[in-house]
C-alpha cells in the first residue's frame, strides 16, 4: 500500500461533526432511558411478584390453619366421648340414652354433622343435624337389626321415622373396621352421602376395657361443604382460585361454585371429580405441572394467561394439599401503563437531545474547521505554522495546545537527532566491550587449563627426585632431615593432586562433548565400576530405589557428577558402620530431582556447612582425617549441575545422621 494512499484515507473525514456529536448523545440517552425503564419495570415486577407470592402464602396458610382447626375437632370430640364413657357419664349399653346424649351434643360442636357409636354385636346409636334440624339414628338394641332415622321431638324423643334400612350391621361399615384394627383416632376415605347433597369424612376410635376387649366404636361425620364455604369467603376480596386435593388428586373442596363431586343420576352412581379432569382450565394446568414435592411455587399458563401457583401441605394423616392460583395480570396490569408512559418520556428526551446536538454541532463546526486547517499544516511538517485562536474558551485552549505542540515537536526533533547520534556511539562502545570480555574469558579459561597441565611436570620432578634423594642419602642423614624430605615429598604429592583436581575442574565444559541422550542408570553403573576398589575396602553398598530417566546431557560430566557424590559418601563414612548409599529420582517442575542419601558423618547445623562444602578448595576437616582430599570434588559437581541448568544442595539432620545430596536437571539443558 502506498504511503500517499494511507495519508489520503486518514486525512479524509469519515463522519461530519453533527453526526459525531449527535449520534453518541442519542445512543447514550436511548441506552440510559431503556436501562432505567428496564430496571424500573424489573424492580416493579419483582416487587409485585414478591407481593403476590406473599399473598399466596398468606392465603394458603389461612386455609391450612382453618383446616387444622376444622379437622382437629372430631378427634378431640371422640376423646371427650371416650372419657365420658369411662367415667360412666354416658350409658354405653342403653341405646335410647346414648341417642339423647348425642342429640344434646350435636348442636354444641360447629362443623360436626353427626355422632354415633357402634357395638361389637352390630347395633348402632347416634344423632345428627340436617338443614338445621336434629335427627336420631340407630337400631333398637345393641345387636344388628333394622336401622331407623327419625327427627328429634321435645325432650329429644322420637318424632317419627324419616327413613329405615331393613338390616344394618355396624361391624360391616368401613369406619368400624378401620377403628377396630387401629389404635387411637383414624380417618375414613372421603365419601359421598347417599342423599347426594354433600361429601363427608368420618373420624372413628375404638373403645376398649382394661383387658383390651372391644366395647364399641365411636365416630363423627364432618361435611366437607363447610371447607368450600370458607374458601369462597377467602376469595370474596381476593382474586384467584383455591382448591384442595387429596393424595390421589381428587377434589376435596374448591372456592369455585362447582361441586367437587357428581351426584348419582339414574343408573350412574355418584362419583368424585379429579382436579386434573375437572373442566376448570386453571385447575387442570396446575395439576399437570404439580411438582413432586409437597410444597413450593410455580407458574402455569391457562386460558391464555399466566397464573402463579402456591402449594402447601395440610391435614396430617390425610395427605391433602392446598393449591392457590392467582392470575399474574391481576397485579401486572398497572405495570404496562407505566411502561408505556416511560417509552413516551424516552422518545421526548431523544427528540430534545437531537435538537440540542444539531445546534451545538453547527456552532462548533466553524471553530473546529479553523483549528483543523492549522493542524493539517503542522501534520505536514510545517512546524513554524501557528493556529488561529478562536473565541470559544475551550477551543482557544485547544489552539494554544496545537501551537505549544508545534514548538515541542521542533525541540523534540532536535533532541532526537542528538540522541540518535549518542545511541549509535554507545552501541559501538558496548559491542567492542562485549568482544573484549568474551576474549578475556576465553583466555582466562585457557590459562587455567594450560597452567594446571604444565604445573604437573615440575611437581612430578620434585616428588621423584625427593624420593631418589631419600634413597641415596639413606643412613647418612638424621631423623629430622629424613622428616624434611618426607615433607617435601608429601607436599609435592598434595600439590600434584591439587593441580590434577584443578585441571578436572577447568575441563568441565571444555572437552568438546555435546549433549546427548544419556541413560542415568548406565551413568550410575559406570561410576559404581570406577569406585569398585573403594567399595570393597569399606564394604559399602549402592541401591537404586526408583527408576532413573534418560536425559539430554553431557555423559562425561554426568559420570563425573555421580562419581564425585558417591566417592564423597564413601569417604565421609562412620568408622564402625559400612556405608549404605541410596539413589532416587522423581519428576519436579519441568525436570528431574535426584537424591543421593548416605549414612555417614553428616553435617553439624548452624555453621553454614551446607554452602561451604561446594566452594573450591573448601574442607570441613583436617587434611589427615578421612583420607585427605583437595576440596575440589563437590565444586566440580556444582559446576556440572549449574552448567546443565540445574542446582545442587545438601541436607542433614546432624552429626552421624547421614546426609542427602540433592540436584535438579531440566528435561533439556540450556544451549551453550
Amino acid at each position: 500500500m502506498a504511503t500517499g494512499e494511507t495519508t489520503e484515507r486518514v486525512d479524509r473525514p469519515l463522519h461530519s461533526l453533527r453526526a459525531a456529536l449527535l449520534v453518541p448523545a442519542v445512543v447514550l440517552n436511548l441506552l440510559a432511558g431503556l436501562g432505567v425503564a428496564f430496571l424500573a419495570f424489573g424492580n416493579a415486577r419483582d416487587s409485585v411478584t414478591h407481593l403476590s407470592t406473599h399473598l399466596h402464602r398468606e392465603i394458603a396458610q389461612r386455609v391450612v390453619q382453618k383446616l387444622d382447626s376444622f379437622l382437629s375437632q372430631p378427634p378431640r370430640l371422640l376423646q371427650t366421648h371416650a372419657a365420658v364413657l369411662e367415667t360412666g357419664g354416658m350409658p354405653l349399653d342403653d341405646p335410647a340414652a346414648l341417642r339423647r346424649y348425642f342429640a344434646r351434643q350435636i348442636g354444641i360442636h360447629d362443623g360436626i354433622s353427626s355422632h354415633y357409636l357402634g357395638w361389637p354385636q352390630g347395633g348402632m346409636a347416634g344423632a345428627g343435624i340436617e338443614n338445621g334440624k336434629a335427627y336420631i339414628t340407630g337400631t333398637a338394641g345393641t345387636e344388628a337389626g333394622e336401622w331407623r332415622k327419625s327427627w328429634v321431638g321435645p325432650d329429644f324423643t322420637d318424632a317419627g321415622a324419616v327413613s329405615a334400612l331393613p338390616m344394618f350391621d355396624a361391624r360391616l361399615r368401613p369406619w368400624f373396621k378401620r377403628a377396630q384394627e387401629a389404635q387411637g383416632v383414624v380417618w375414613s376415605d372421603i365419601y359421598i352421602l347417599f342423599t347426594g347433597q354433600d361429601m363427608a369424612l368420618t373420624a372413628s376410635m375404638a373403645i376398649r376395657d382394661d383387658q383390651n376387649a372391644l366395647r364399641g366404636v365411636i365416630a363423627t361425620d364432618t361435611f366437607l361443604s363447610r371447607i368450600a364455604e370458607f374458601l369462597r369467603e377467602v376469595h370474596q376480596n381476593q382474586p384467584g382460585l383455591t382448591f384442595i386435593v387429596d393424595s390421589s388428586g381428587q377434589l376435596v373442596a374448591t372456592s369455585s361454585p362447582d361441586q367437587p363431586f357428581i351426584a348419582a343420576t339414574g343408573t350412574s352412581p355418584a362419583r368424585r371429580i379429579s382436579a386434573a379432569t375437572s373442566g376448570n382450565p386453571v385447575m387442570e394446568a396446575a395439576m399437570d405441572a404439580l411438582p413432586i414435592q409437597s410444597s413450593g411455587q410455580y407458574t402455569v399458563t391457562a386460558a391464555g394467561s399466566r397464573h402463579a401457583i402456591a402449594v402447601q401441605p395440610c391435614a396430617p394423616g390425610l395427605s391433602w394439599r392446598v393449591l392457590v392460583a392467582v392470575p399474574e395480570e391481576t397485579y401486572l396490569a398497572g405495570l404496562d401503563a407505566a411502561n408505556h408512559r416511560t417509552m413516551l418520556l424516552i422518545a421526548a428526551t431523544l427528540c430534545l437531545t437531537a435538537g440540542l446536538g444539531l445546534w451545538l454541532a453547527h456552532g462548533l463546526n466553524r471553530s473546529i474547521t479553523a483549528i483543523g486547517t492549522g493542524a493539517q499544516a503542522i501534520s505536514e511538517g510545517q512546524l513554524g505554522h501557528r493556529v488561529a485562536v478562536p473565541a470559544v474558551a475551550e477551543l482557544a485552549e485547544l489552539a494554544h495546545s496545537f501551537n505549544r505542540m508545534a514548538d515541542g515537536l521542533q525541540q523534540a526533533r532536535n533532541e532526537q537527532t542528538r540522541h540518535l547520534a549518542e545511541i549509535t556511539r554507545a552501541e559501538g562502545d558496548l559491542r567492542h566491550k562485549n568482544e573484549e570480555l568474551e576474549r578475556s574469558n576465553a583466555e582466562l579459561e585457557y590459562f587455567a587449563y594450560v597452567a594446571s597441565h604444565d604445573l604437573r611436570e615440575p611437581l612430578r620432578n620434585v616428588t621423584t627426585y625427593s624420593t631418589l634423594l631419600g634413597k641415596r642419602l639413606a643412613g647418612r642423614i638424621d631423623a629430622d632431615e629424613k622428616e624434611f624430605l618426607g615433607f617435601i615429598h608429601d607436599g609435592g604429592l598434595r600439590m600434584d593432586a591439587l593441580v590434577r583436581d584443578l585441571l578436572d575442574f577447568a575441563r568441565v565444559g571444555r572437552h568438546g562433548e555435546s549433549a546427548e541422550e544419556t541413560d542415568f542408570a548406565d551413568v550410575v553403573e559406570t561410576a559404581r565400576s570406577n569406585l569398585r576398589v573403594q567399595m570393597q575396602e569399606c564394604g559399602g553398598s549402592i541401591t537404586l530405589t526408583t527408576a532413573l530417566p534418560v536425559l539430554s546431557a553431557c555423559r562425561r560430566d554426568m559420570v563425573s557428577l555421580i562419581q564425585n557424590l558417591l566417592a564423597n559418601a564413601l569417604k565421609y563414612r562412620q568408622p564402625d558402620l559400612p556405608p549404605e548409599i541410596t539413589i532416587a529420582c522423581r519428576r519436579a517442575d519441568g525436570g528431574w530431582h535426584f537424591t543421593i542419601t548416605d549414612n555417614g558423618i553428616g553435617l553439624a547445623p548452624g555453621f553454614d556447612y551446607e554452602e561451604r562444602i561446594f566452594r573450591l578448595f573448601q574442607r570441613l576437616h583436617q587434611r589427615s582425617q578421612f583420607g585427605g582430599g583437595t576440596g575440589v570434588g563437590l565444586a566440580i559437581c556444582k559446576k556440572v549441575v549449574e552448567r546443565h541448568g540445574g542446582r545442587i544442595w545438601v541436607t542433614s539432620e546432624g552429626p552421624d545422621q547421614g546426609a542427602s545430596f540433592h540436584f535438579t536437571l531440566p528435561d533439556h539443558p540450556p544451549a551453550d
